[in-house]
This record gives C-alpha cells, structure tokens and sequence, in this order.
C-alpha cells in the first residue's frame, strides 16, 4: 500500500466545528447593596465541567484520506461580574460579563484506506470574554 501524495494548502478559515456540552458543577453568587434599591451589583463564581463530542473533520482533497479530532474533557471556571436595575416592581435590565478559561487537549488521527498515517495532539485554550444583557419581569 503506497503513501498518497503531499499537498499544501494556503489561506486561512475554519477546519471543523465542534459540539460541545457545559454542565455547571459550583455556583456561588454574591449581591451588594439588595433590598430596595434601583441598582443591584452582584458576582459570581462558577466552575463548569466540558465534554467534547469527538468529529471526522471534512473530507481532504484526497477522498480516500480521512482525520478524525478527539478533545478532552475538562474542568472549566467562569467568573461574572454584573448589575441589575430596578426599572419597576415587575421589570428589571441585567448586564453581566463573564471570563471563561478552558484548556483541553485534542488528539488528532489522519488515516488513508484505513491505515494510519499520522497521529498528533495540541493543548487548546479557549478563553472567551462573555457579554450577556436582559430585560425581566417578575410575576
């Protein structure tokens, strides 16, 4: 069984995407200055685990040549920061910004006709600012 040929490509985008489920693990949550005022701060401390659903990454130019991505699981804290306005009894606005840090690793596995050719892993860090606004009502 021979090597298939070598091509390079050139440019940038995006290689796959990946499912990906978060289930919070902690939660705690601290309000300053509660009861009857118009503006509620508040804090917030979470840790999350995260687990990956493995991918096939899309067909190569090759059709025969295929790679596959396993990430791992791993544990994940969140820290949030926000305010909450009194707007009346029943409404109120929020506003919260959250840090997320992550880091996992992904195992990587090309194959061509079944046999494998090359197997390698990275370290990801995924490490997003999150911004989250909402208007309520309370009933």
């Amino acid at each position: 069984m021979g090597v298939p040929p070598t091509y390079k490509l050139h440019g940038e985008g995006s290689l796959a995407s990946v499912g990906a489920f978060f289930d919070a693990l902690f939660s705690v949550r601290y309000f300053f200055l509660v009861g009857g005022r118009m503006w509620n701060w508040h804090f917030n401390k979470e840790s999350y685990y995260s687990r990956f659903e493995p991918r096939k990454l899309p067909a190569s130019l090759i059709p025969s040549i295929a790679t596959s991505a396993d990430l791992g699981s791993g544990f994940a804290p969140v820290i949030t920061g926000g305010v909450s306005y009194e707007v009346s009894d029943n409404w109120y606005a929020n506003f919260s910004l959250s840090y997320v840090k992550l880091k996992t690793e992904a195992n990587l596995t090309t194959t061509y006709k079944g046999t494998v050719l090359a197997k390698s892993n990275t370290t990801l860090t995924l490490d997003p600012l999150v911004a989250f606004a909402s208007v309520g009502y309370r009933f």
